[in-house]
């Protein structure tokens, strides 16, 4: 599976599904990486907001 077959995969997911999906990410990446918690917060924060802004349109 290329990256293109991964991403067009995900972006087929239901929007809350993707939401879930970036936080195991994010939390993932947390865990084996320098991604401090709080700046993956606020990303999650934003990626809920656009999509309430994008499913209320």
């Amino acid at each position: 599976m290329t990256i293109e077959n991964l991403e067009a995969e995900v972006m087929a997911l239901p929007r809350d599904s993707q939401a879930i999906l970036l936080s195991r990410l994010l939390k993932h990446l947390g865990k084996s990486s320098e991604i401090d918690p709080e700046v993956a917060s606020i990303w999650i924060e934003e990626a809920q907001r656009r999509d309430l802004t994008i499913n209320s349109d």
